[in-house]
Protein backbone atom coordinates (compact mmCIF):
# COMPACT_ATOMS: atom_id res chain seq x y z
CA UNK A 1 0.00 0.00 0.00
CA UNK A 2 1.39 4.00 -0.63
CA UNK A 3 2.80 4.84 2.18
CA UNK A 4 0.82 8.34 3.66
CA UNK A 5 1.62 11.73 1.40
CA UNK A 6 2.08 9.52 -1.73
CA UNK A 7 -0.25 9.32 -4.31
CA UNK A 8 -0.91 5.74 -5.53
CA UNK A 9 -0.59 4.89 -9.10
CA UNK A 10 -3.58 3.98 -10.99
CA UNK A 11 -3.66 1.60 -13.99
CA UNK A 12 -4.76 2.50 -17.50
CA UNK A 13 -8.78 2.20 -17.51
CA UNK A 14 -9.68 2.90 -13.94
CA UNK A 15 -10.96 6.11 -12.44
CA UNK A 16 -8.48 8.88 -12.14
CA UNK A 17 -9.52 10.92 -9.37
CA UNK A 18 -6.90 13.27 -9.89
CA UNK A 19 -7.34 13.71 -13.91
CA UNK A 20 -9.17 17.61 -13.82
CA UNK A 21 -9.76 17.88 -9.88
CA UNK A 22 -7.93 19.98 -7.36
CA UNK A 23 -5.55 17.95 -6.34
CA UNK A 24 -2.22 18.78 -5.78
CA UNK A 25 1.42 17.40 -5.83
CA UNK A 26 2.33 16.15 -8.96
CA UNK A 27 5.51 14.52 -7.38
CA UNK A 28 4.46 13.48 -4.11
CA UNK A 29 7.13 14.01 -1.05
CA UNK A 30 8.67 10.89 0.72
CA UNK A 31 7.52 10.29 4.02
CA UNK A 32 10.49 10.57 6.28
CA UNK A 33 11.99 13.04 7.15
CA UNK A 34 9.04 15.77 7.37
CA UNK A 35 9.01 17.70 4.21
CA UNK A 36 10.30 21.56 4.22
CA UNK A 37 7.14 24.13 3.17
CA UNK A 38 6.51 24.17 -0.53
CA UNK A 39 7.83 22.59 -3.38
CA UNK A 40 8.23 23.72 -6.59
CA UNK A 41 5.07 21.37 -8.02
CA UNK A 42 3.42 19.92 -4.11
CA UNK A 43 0.14 21.59 -5.43
CA UNK A 44 0.27 20.96 -9.37
CA UNK A 45 -2.46 18.49 -10.53
CA UNK A 46 -0.82 14.79 -11.22
CA UNK A 47 -2.43 14.05 -14.22
CA UNK A 48 -1.87 10.00 -13.97
CA UNK A 49 -1.08 8.06 -16.96
CA UNK A 50 -0.80 4.28 -17.88
CA UNK A 51 -1.44 1.47 -20.41
CA UNK A 52 -3.59 -1.74 -19.89
CA UNK A 53 -6.87 -1.29 -21.36
CA UNK A 54 -7.06 -1.89 -25.13
CA UNK A 55 -8.45 1.08 -27.01
CA UNK A 56 -9.54 1.12 -30.46
CA UNK A 57 -8.93 3.95 -32.80
CA UNK A 58 -9.70 4.70 -36.09
CA UNK A 59 -7.07 6.23 -38.44
CA UNK A 60 -7.29 6.50 -41.98
CA UNK A 61 -10.54 4.00 -41.98
CA UNK A 62 -8.44 1.13 -40.29
CA UNK A 63 -9.02 0.04 -37.01
CA UNK A 64 -6.24 -0.96 -35.12
CA UNK A 65 -6.23 -2.22 -31.04
CA UNK A 66 -3.62 -0.77 -29.17
CA UNK A 67 -3.07 -2.28 -25.37
CA UNK A 68 -0.13 -1.80 -22.95
CA UNK A 69 2.39 -4.68 -23.19
CA UNK A 70 4.87 -5.72 -20.89
CA UNK A 71 7.83 -3.37 -20.31
CA UNK A 72 10.96 -4.09 -22.16
CA UNK A 73 13.07 -4.29 -19.11
CA UNK A 74 15.79 -1.52 -20.46
CA UNK A 75 17.87 -0.63 -18.07
CA UNK A 76 17.46 3.28 -17.73
CA UNK A 77 20.41 4.73 -19.34
CA UNK A 78 21.47 6.95 -16.00
CA UNK A 79 20.73 4.05 -13.23
CA UNK A 80 18.95 5.02 -9.89
CA UNK A 81 21.97 4.47 -8.31
CA UNK A 82 23.99 7.12 -10.34
CA UNK A 83 24.10 10.99 -9.64
CA UNK A 84 23.59 13.31 -12.04
CA UNK A 85 26.73 15.20 -13.35
CA UNK A 86 28.14 18.04 -11.85
CA UNK A 87 28.86 19.84 -8.19
CA UNK A 88 26.01 19.09 -5.57
CA UNK A 89 25.90 22.99 -4.98
CA UNK A 90 26.74 22.91 -0.90
CA UNK A 91 29.01 25.49 -0.86
CA UNK A 92 26.74 28.57 -2.16
CA UNK A 93 26.98 31.55 0.41
CA UNK A 94 24.52 33.47 1.64
CA UNK A 95 26.01 37.11 1.56
CA UNK A 96 23.26 38.91 2.14
CA UNK A 97 23.29 40.99 -1.07
CA UNK A 98 19.96 39.47 -2.78
CA UNK A 99 21.26 40.26 -6.25
CA UNK A 100 20.82 43.06 -8.35
CA UNK A 101 16.80 42.46 -7.40
CA UNK A 102 17.32 43.07 -3.75
CA UNK A 103 16.02 46.51 -3.31
CA UNK A 104 15.68 47.73 -7.51
CA UNK A 105 13.49 44.32 -8.15
CA UNK A 106 11.65 44.44 -4.84
CA UNK A 107 13.17 41.86 -2.06
CA UNK A 108 11.49 42.03 1.34
CA UNK A 109 13.00 44.17 4.29
CA UNK A 110 14.71 41.20 6.10
CA UNK A 111 14.76 38.63 3.16
CA UNK A 112 18.04 37.02 3.00
CA UNK A 113 20.38 37.35 0.23
CA UNK A 114 20.02 34.48 -2.14
CA UNK A 115 22.86 35.32 -4.49
CA UNK A 116 25.24 32.12 -3.88
CA UNK A 117 28.82 32.10 -4.78
CA UNK A 118 27.85 32.15 -8.17
CA UNK A 119 31.97 29.38 -8.40
CA UNK A 120 32.16 27.31 -11.52
CA UNK A 121 29.08 25.85 -12.84
CA UNK A 122 26.49 27.52 -10.03
CA UNK A 123 24.35 29.76 -10.25
CA UNK A 124 23.42 32.81 -8.30
CA UNK A 125 20.27 34.54 -7.53
CA UNK A 126 20.31 37.44 -10.09
CA UNK A 127 16.66 39.23 -9.01
CA UNK A 128 13.72 38.74 -7.09
CA UNK A 129 10.17 40.29 -6.94
CA UNK A 130 7.89 39.39 -3.70
CA UNK A 131 4.46 38.48 -4.05
CA UNK A 132 1.55 40.61 -3.56
CA UNK A 133 -0.08 40.90 -0.06
CA UNK A 134 -3.49 39.24 -1.39
CA UNK A 135 -6.36 36.91 1.50
CA UNK A 136 -5.47 34.15 2.96
CA UNK A 137 -7.80 32.84 0.34
CA UNK A 138 -5.10 33.06 -2.46
CA UNK A 139 -5.51 34.72 -5.75
CA UNK A 140 -4.38 33.38 -9.45
CA UNK A 141 -1.79 34.91 -11.16
CA UNK A 142 -1.53 33.13 -14.26
CA UNK A 143 1.05 34.68 -17.21
CA UNK A 144 4.56 34.46 -17.41
CA UNK A 145 6.31 35.84 -21.09
CA UNK A 146 10.08 36.20 -22.51
CA UNK A 147 9.90 38.97 -25.43
CA UNK A 148 12.62 41.29 -26.78
CA UNK A 149 15.20 41.10 -23.27
CA UNK A 150 12.28 41.40 -20.95
CA UNK A 151 10.80 38.94 -18.29
CA UNK A 152 7.17 39.79 -18.39
CA UNK A 153 4.50 38.50 -15.21
CA UNK A 154 1.00 38.73 -14.98
CA UNK A 155 -0.01 39.81 -11.42
CA UNK A 156 -3.56 41.29 -10.09
CA UNK A 157 -4.61 44.12 -11.97
CA UNK A 158 -1.54 44.70 -14.10
CA UNK A 159 1.15 43.23 -16.31
CA UNK A 160 4.32 44.17 -15.31
CA UNK A 161 8.05 44.13 -17.27
CA UNK A 162 11.15 43.36 -16.06
CA UNK A 163 14.78 43.53 -17.67
CA UNK A 164 15.60 39.91 -17.67
CA UNK A 165 18.96 40.56 -16.69
CA UNK A 166 18.79 43.20 -13.48
CA UNK A 167 14.97 42.92 -12.76
CA UNK A 168 14.42 46.90 -12.58
CA UNK A 169 10.79 47.38 -14.18
CA UNK A 170 10.44 48.51 -17.74
CA UNK A 171 6.95 49.34 -18.31
CA UNK A 172 3.29 47.97 -17.03
CA UNK A 173 -0.14 47.88 -18.47
CA UNK A 174 -2.97 48.27 -16.02
CA UNK A 175 -6.26 46.17 -16.69
CA UNK A 176 -9.70 47.07 -15.37
CA UNK A 177 -9.61 44.03 -12.79
CA UNK A 178 -7.39 41.19 -11.27
CA UNK A 179 -6.01 38.85 -14.30
CA UNK A 180 -7.60 35.54 -14.07
CA UNK A 181 -6.47 33.78 -17.42
CA UNK A 182 -3.39 34.23 -19.59
CA UNK A 183 -2.46 32.70 -23.33
CA UNK A 184 0.46 30.20 -22.47
CA UNK A 185 2.10 31.72 -25.60
CA UNK A 186 3.05 34.90 -27.37
CA UNK A 187 2.53 34.97 -30.92
CA UNK A 188 5.76 35.41 -33.22
CA UNK A 189 5.71 39.40 -33.11
CA UNK A 190 5.00 39.36 -29.10
CA UNK A 191 1.84 39.17 -28.57
CA UNK A 192 -0.23 37.77 -25.63
CA UNK A 193 -4.12 37.41 -24.61
CA UNK A 194 -5.31 37.85 -21.29
CA UNK A 195 -8.66 37.62 -19.28
CA UNK A 196 -9.91 39.24 -16.37
CA UNK A 197 -12.22 39.85 -14.25
CA UNK A 198 -15.44 42.04 -14.80
CA UNK A 199 -18.27 43.42 -12.46
CA UNK A 200 -20.65 41.65 -10.47
CA UNK A 201 -20.77 37.88 -11.16
CA UNK A 202 -19.07 37.88 -13.96
CA UNK A 203 -16.14 36.23 -12.86
CA UNK A 204 -13.72 36.48 -15.80
CA UNK A 205 -15.41 38.31 -18.75
CA UNK A 206 -13.18 40.49 -20.31
CA UNK A 207 -10.11 40.42 -22.26
CA UNK A 208 -7.02 42.00 -23.40
CA UNK A 209 -4.34 41.74 -25.63
CA UNK A 210 -0.97 43.36 -24.65
CA UNK A 211 2.00 43.99 -27.24
CA UNK A 212 4.95 42.88 -25.16
CA UNK A 213 7.70 44.55 -27.10
CA UNK A 214 5.97 47.85 -27.02
CA UNK A 215 4.33 47.58 -23.05
CA UNK A 216 1.07 48.52 -24.62
CA UNK A 217 -3.01 47.37 -24.66
CA UNK A 218 -3.70 46.61 -28.57
CA UNK A 219 -7.22 45.92 -27.58
CA UNK A 220 -9.28 45.44 -24.34
CA UNK A 221 -13.14 44.39 -24.48
CA UNK A 222 -15.83 42.35 -22.74
CA UNK A 223 -16.34 38.62 -23.94
CA UNK A 224 -19.68 38.25 -25.79
CA UNK A 225 -21.93 36.25 -23.94
CA UNK A 226 -22.32 34.34 -20.51
CA UNK A 227 -21.37 31.00 -18.99
CA UNK A 228 -24.69 28.48 -18.21
CA UNK A 229 -24.18 29.73 -14.50
CA UNK A 230 -24.27 33.22 -14.34
CA UNK A 231 -21.33 34.20 -15.23
CA UNK A 232 -17.89 33.28 -17.24
CA UNK A 233 -16.69 30.76 -15.24
CA UNK A 234 -13.43 28.81 -16.22
CA UNK A 235 -12.01 30.90 -19.18
CA UNK A 236 -9.40 30.21 -21.08
CA UNK A 237 -8.06 32.25 -23.67
CA UNK A 238 -5.19 31.69 -26.70
CA UNK A 239 -3.35 33.09 -29.09
CA UNK A 240 -2.30 31.73 -32.61
CA UNK A 241 -1.51 32.98 -36.00
CA UNK A 242 -3.61 35.83 -36.61
CA UNK A 243 -6.75 34.39 -34.15
CA UNK A 244 -7.58 34.54 -30.20
CA UNK A 245 -9.62 32.17 -28.86
CA UNK A 246 -11.48 32.06 -25.89
CA UNK A 247 -13.60 29.23 -24.10
CA UNK A 248 -15.36 29.33 -21.17
CA UNK A 249 -18.16 26.78 -19.41
CA UNK A 250 -20.86 27.41 -21.92
CA UNK A 251 -19.62 29.58 -24.27
CA UNK A 252 -16.51 30.11 -26.79
CA UNK A 253 -15.30 32.73 -29.05
CA UNK A 254 -12.75 34.00 -31.71
CA UNK A 255 -11.49 37.11 -32.15
CA UNK A 256 -9.16 39.10 -35.17
CA UNK A 257 -5.71 39.35 -33.21
CA UNK A 258 -5.03 43.01 -34.56
CA UNK A 259 -8.54 44.43 -33.87
CA UNK A 260 -9.96 42.19 -31.39
CA UNK A 261 -13.36 42.08 -33.72
CA UNK A 262 -15.07 38.73 -33.37
CA UNK A 263 -15.08 36.75 -35.68
CA UNK A 264 -18.27 34.36 -37.39
CA UNK A 265 -17.02 31.15 -36.21
CA UNK A 266 -18.03 29.04 -39.52
CA UNK A 267 -15.92 26.24 -38.67
CA UNK A 268 -17.44 25.46 -35.03
CA UNK A 269 -18.58 21.90 -34.97
CA UNK A 270 -22.46 21.23 -34.43
CA UNK A 271 -23.95 18.81 -31.77
CA UNK A 272 -20.74 19.47 -29.81
CA UNK A 273 -19.49 21.90 -26.56
CA UNK A 274 -16.08 23.22 -27.27
CA UNK A 275 -14.05 23.31 -24.55
CA UNK A 276 -10.97 24.35 -24.92
CA UNK A 277 -7.90 26.30 -27.09
CA UNK A 278 -4.32 26.24 -27.70
CA UNK A 279 -1.64 28.02 -29.31
CA UNK A 280 0.41 26.71 -31.95
CA UNK A 281 2.34 29.37 -33.27
CA UNK A 282 0.73 30.16 -36.63
CA UNK A 283 -2.43 28.39 -35.98
CA UNK A 284 -5.44 27.33 -33.02
CA UNK A 285 -6.20 23.87 -31.69
CA UNK A 286 -9.34 23.90 -30.26
CA UNK A 287 -10.91 20.87 -29.01
CA UNK A 288 -14.69 20.10 -27.86
CA UNK A 289 -16.87 17.76 -26.27
CA UNK A 290 -18.87 15.53 -28.33
CA UNK A 291 -21.57 12.15 -27.51
CA UNK A 292 -20.02 10.26 -30.58
CA UNK A 293 -16.50 11.20 -29.58
CA UNK A 294 -14.27 14.27 -29.30
CA UNK A 295 -13.01 16.58 -31.64
CA UNK A 296 -9.88 18.28 -32.43
CA UNK A 297 -9.57 20.99 -34.58
CA UNK A 298 -6.85 22.94 -36.56
CA UNK A 299 -8.20 26.44 -36.74
CA UNK A 300 -5.96 28.46 -39.63
CA UNK A 301 -5.82 32.20 -40.87
CA UNK A 302 -9.16 33.69 -39.78
CA UNK A 303 -10.52 30.80 -37.43
CA UNK A 304 -11.17 28.51 -40.73
CA UNK A 305 -10.73 24.60 -40.14
CA UNK A 306 -7.77 22.96 -41.62
CA UNK A 307 -8.60 19.70 -40.28
CA UNK A 308 -10.70 18.03 -38.00
CA UNK A 309 -9.88 14.68 -36.00
CA UNK A 310 -12.19 12.90 -34.13
CA UNK A 311 -11.70 10.97 -31.20
CA UNK A 312 -13.01 7.24 -30.65
CA UNK A 313 -16.63 7.43 -29.01
CA UNK A 314 -17.09 7.99 -25.85
CA UNK A 315 -13.59 9.96 -25.04
CA UNK A 316 -12.33 13.25 -25.17
CA UNK A 317 -9.35 15.44 -25.55
CA UNK A 318 -8.00 16.06 -21.76
CA UNK A 319 -5.01 17.88 -22.31
CA UNK A 320 -2.99 19.16 -25.08
CA UNK A 321 0.67 18.62 -24.34
CA UNK A 322 1.74 20.20 -27.01
CA UNK A 323 0.79 21.84 -30.01
CA UNK A 324 3.34 21.58 -32.56
CA UNK A 325 3.32 18.73 -33.27
CA UNK A 326 0.03 18.21 -31.50
CA UNK A 327 0.71 15.49 -28.84
CA UNK A 328 -2.55 14.99 -26.78
CA UNK A 329 -4.18 12.84 -24.43
CA UNK A 330 -7.89 11.25 -24.31
CA UNK A 331 -10.02 10.44 -21.55
CA UNK A 332 -13.73 9.37 -21.05
CA UNK A 333 -16.68 11.02 -18.65
CA UNK A 334 -15.02 8.67 -16.10
CA UNK A 335 -11.96 10.50 -16.78
CA UNK A 336 -10.81 6.55 -17.49
CA UNK A 337 -7.17 7.28 -19.75
CA UNK A 338 -7.77 6.64 -23.60
CA UNK A 339 -4.11 7.35 -23.77
CA UNK A 340 -1.70 9.81 -25.54
CA UNK A 341 -1.81 10.11 -29.22
CA UNK A 342 0.09 12.16 -32.06
CA UNK A 343 -1.35 13.84 -34.67
CA UNK A 344 0.01 14.50 -38.14
CA UNK A 345 -0.11 17.49 -40.25
CA UNK A 346 -3.17 15.93 -42.12
CA UNK A 347 -5.76 15.39 -39.34
CA UNK A 348 -4.88 11.59 -38.45
CA UNK A 349 -3.16 9.47 -35.88
CA UNK A 350 0.41 9.93 -36.53
CA UNK A 351 1.22 6.83 -33.67
CA UNK A 352 0.04 6.29 -30.11
CA UNK A 353 2.57 6.42 -27.21
CA UNK A 354 3.18 2.66 -26.18
CA UNK A 355 3.06 3.55 -22.46
CA UNK A 356 3.52 0.11 -21.43
CA UNK A 357 2.83 -0.70 -17.75
CA UNK A 358 4.24 2.63 -16.47
CA UNK A 359 2.96 5.39 -15.02
CA UNK A 360 3.54 8.77 -15.70
CA UNK A 361 3.08 12.01 -14.22
CA UNK A 362 2.98 15.19 -15.99
CA UNK A 363 1.78 18.67 -13.59
CA UNK A 364 -0.96 19.91 -15.24
CA UNK A 365 -2.36 22.60 -13.03
CA UNK A 366 -5.77 23.20 -10.95
CA UNK A 367 -8.59 22.40 -13.05
CA UNK A 368 -11.69 23.23 -11.54
CA UNK A 369 -14.75 23.55 -14.35
CA UNK A 370 -11.53 25.19 -16.15
CA UNK A 371 -11.24 25.07 -19.64
CA UNK A 372 -6.88 24.96 -19.94
CA UNK A 373 -6.10 22.39 -21.73
CA UNK A 374 -2.29 23.56 -22.96
CA UNK A 375 -1.29 24.49 -18.85
CA UNK A 376 0.70 21.12 -18.33
CA UNK A 377 4.29 21.53 -17.23
CA UNK A 378 6.83 18.36 -17.24
CA UNK A 379 6.38 17.55 -20.85
CA UNK A 380 8.37 18.56 -23.86
CA UNK A 381 8.24 17.63 -27.88
CA UNK A 382 10.12 17.88 -31.20
CA UNK A 383 9.91 17.29 -34.35
CA UNK A 384 10.18 13.45 -33.77
CA UNK A 385 10.07 12.69 -29.88
CA UNK A 386 7.95 13.26 -26.84
CA UNK A 387 9.24 13.61 -23.58
CA UNK A 388 7.62 11.95 -20.18
CA UNK A 389 8.68 12.04 -16.58
CA UNK A 390 7.36 8.55 -14.83
CA UNK A 391 6.05 8.47 -11.46
CA UNK A 392 8.28 8.04 -8.60
CA UNK A 393 9.98 5.25 -8.00
CA UNK A 394 11.12 3.95 -4.43
CA UNK A 395 14.65 3.21 -4.53
CA UNK A 396 16.12 -0.35 -3.45
CA UNK A 397 17.40 -0.81 0.09
CA UNK A 398 15.70 0.10 3.26
CA UNK A 399 15.86 3.90 3.21
CA UNK A 400 12.90 6.53 2.16
CA UNK A 401 14.64 7.84 -1.07
CA UNK A 402 12.55 8.21 -4.35
CA UNK A 403 13.85 9.09 -7.91
CA UNK A 404 11.95 9.24 -11.24
CA UNK A 405 12.92 8.69 -15.02
CA UNK A 406 12.30 10.80 -18.23
CA UNK A 407 11.43 8.81 -21.12
CA UNK A 408 11.46 9.90 -24.85
CA UNK A 409 9.09 8.23 -27.27
CA UNK A 410 9.20 8.52 -30.90
CA UNK A 411 6.60 10.61 -32.43
CA UNK A 412 6.25 8.29 -35.51
CA UNK A 413 5.98 4.77 -33.82
CA UNK A 414 5.24 5.37 -30.86
CA UNK A 415 7.92 3.24 -28.93
CA UNK A 416 9.80 4.39 -26.27
CA UNK A 417 13.65 5.41 -27.47
CA UNK A 418 15.47 5.27 -24.20
CA UNK A 419 14.91 6.30 -20.24
CA UNK A 420 17.50 8.21 -17.85
CA UNK A 421 17.03 8.37 -14.26
CA UNK A 422 17.39 10.74 -12.53
CA UNK A 423 19.77 9.69 -9.83
CA UNK A 424 19.67 8.59 -6.07
CA UNK A 425 16.91 10.59 -3.91
CA UNK A 426 16.33 12.84 -7.30
CA UNK A 427 13.29 13.76 -9.73
CA UNK A 428 13.16 15.47 -12.28
CA UNK A 429 11.04 16.69 -15.16
CA UNK A 430 11.30 18.19 -18.65
CA UNK A 431 11.30 22.02 -19.57
CA UNK A 432 12.05 21.86 -22.98
CA UNK A 433 14.45 20.50 -26.23
CA UNK A 434 17.07 22.77 -27.54
CA UNK A 435 17.99 20.87 -30.87
CA UNK A 436 18.47 17.11 -30.25
CA UNK A 437 18.57 17.42 -26.48
CA UNK A 438 16.48 17.57 -23.98
CA UNK A 439 16.88 20.46 -21.05
CA UNK A 440 15.17 19.70 -17.84
CA UNK A 441 14.62 20.97 -14.38
CA UNK A 442 16.34 18.76 -11.12
CA UNK A 443 14.45 19.51 -7.96
CA UNK A 444 15.37 20.55 -4.92
CA UNK A 445 15.74 17.80 -2.20
CA UNK A 446 16.00 18.58 1.68
CA UNK A 447 19.57 18.97 1.54
CA UNK A 448 20.42 20.33 -2.11
CA UNK A 449 18.97 22.83 -3.95
CA UNK A 450 17.69 22.26 -7.86
CA UNK A 451 19.86 22.37 -11.00
CA UNK A 452 18.94 22.62 -14.95
CA UNK A 453 20.45 19.49 -16.61
CA UNK A 454 20.91 18.22 -20.30
CA UNK A 455 20.01 14.47 -21.64
CA UNK A 456 21.30 13.76 -24.86
CA UNK A 457 19.80 12.87 -27.85
CA UNK A 458 20.77 9.23 -26.87
CA UNK A 459 19.40 9.60 -23.47
CA UNK A 460 22.71 8.52 -20.92
CA UNK A 461 23.64 10.41 -18.13
CA UNK A 462 21.97 13.51 -17.36
CA UNK A 463 24.77 16.65 -17.31
CA UNK A 464 24.90 19.61 -15.42
CA UNK A 465 24.21 22.90 -16.90
CA UNK A 466 23.68 24.92 -13.65
CA UNK A 467 23.80 23.91 -10.20
CA UNK A 468 21.36 26.45 -8.47
CA UNK A 469 22.86 27.99 -5.04
CA UNK A 470 22.09 26.20 -2.07
CA UNK A 471 20.84 29.25 -0.60
CA UNK A 472 17.98 29.00 -2.77
CA UNK A 473 16.69 25.74 -1.91
CA UNK A 474 14.14 26.93 0.53
CA UNK A 475 12.87 29.69 -2.40
CA UNK A 476 12.47 26.96 -5.01
CA UNK A 477 10.89 25.08 -2.11
CA UNK A 478 8.58 27.61 -1.43
CA UNK A 479 6.62 28.74 -4.85
CA UNK A 480 3.01 27.01 -4.12
CA UNK A 481 2.49 26.52 -8.06
CA UNK A 482 5.22 27.87 -10.45
CA UNK A 483 5.74 28.51 -14.34
CA UNK A 484 9.26 27.01 -14.79
CA UNK A 485 11.52 28.45 -18.13
CA UNK A 486 14.93 28.07 -18.74
CA UNK A 487 16.32 30.35 -21.35
CA UNK A 488 19.72 32.02 -22.57
CA UNK A 489 21.57 30.76 -19.58
CA UNK A 490 18.69 32.28 -16.64
CA UNK A 491 15.75 30.05 -15.11
CA UNK A 492 12.91 31.39 -14.31
CA UNK A 493 10.74 30.36 -11.35
CA UNK A 494 7.00 32.88 -11.62
CA UNK A 495 4.23 31.85 -9.22
CA UNK A 496 1.13 30.86 -11.16
CA UNK A 497 -1.12 31.80 -7.50
CA UNK A 498 -0.23 33.41 -4.66
CA UNK A 499 -1.50 31.75 -1.28
CA UNK A 500 -1.41 34.68 1.30
CA UNK A 501 -0.93 32.24 3.87
CA UNK A 502 3.56 32.06 4.11
CA UNK A 503 4.60 30.50 7.09
CA UNK A 504 8.10 30.77 6.64
CA UNK A 505 10.44 32.72 4.64
CA UNK A 506 7.90 35.32 2.17
CA UNK A 507 6.13 34.13 -0.63
CA UNK A 508 7.91 35.48 -4.27
CA UNK A 509 6.06 36.40 -7.62
CA UNK A 510 9.28 35.66 -9.40
CA UNK A 511 12.92 34.18 -8.47
CA UNK A 512 15.44 34.12 -11.17
CA UNK A 513 18.91 32.19 -11.37
CA UNK A 514 21.29 32.16 -13.69
CA UNK A 515 25.51 32.77 -13.56
CA UNK A 516 25.03 36.35 -14.10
Amino acid sequence: PPQPGQQPGLPYGQPNPYAQQPVYGAYPPPTMPPPPPGGPDKKRTAIIIGSVLAVLLAVGGTVFAVSGGDDDGAKPSAGAGEKGGGEDGDSAEIDGGGGDGDDEAGARPGDDGLTGSGGKGEGKVLWQKPAPDVPKSGVDTPGFWLADGSAVKAALESVTAYDAGKGKEKWSVELGGPVCASSVNATSDGRVAVAYEGEKKDKCSHLALIDLKKGKKVWDKALPQGGGFGGFIGTTVAVGGDTVGSSWFGGSALFRLEDGKELTDTARVSGCTPNGFAGGGTFLLRSYSCTEGGRLQKLSSGGKAEWTYQAPKGFNVSNIFSADPVVVSLSDKDNKSGGILAIGGDGKVRSQIDLGKETYRPACGLRIMSQKLDGCQGVAASDDTFYLPTEDKKQSGDGFGRYNEIHAFDLDTGKRKWKSAAGDDLTMMPLRTDGGNLIAYQRPTYEKSGRIVSIGAKGGKPTTLMQNPAAARDAENGFYSPFLVYEDGRFYLASDRVTGTSSGSPEKLLLVIGKG
